[in-house]
């Protein structure tokens, strides 16, 4: 893929995102998939290595 055609990839995703949610899975709620973090809540992301 070249850097030119990322924003018609872009486009074309959020399309076929856009017709998945509404057309053909329309009774789903997708809010409860968003990934909200609540206040104190913290990732330990430091990476380990033992």
């Amino acid at each position: 893929m070249y850097k030119e055609d990322f924003d018609k990839f872009l486009e074309a995703l959020q399309e076929v995102v856009h017709h998945l949610k509404t057309e053909l899975m329309p009774d789903v709620d997708f809010s409860q998939f968003a990934n909200r973090e609540e206040p104190g809540d913290e990732l330990d992301d430091d990476l380990k290595w033992d």
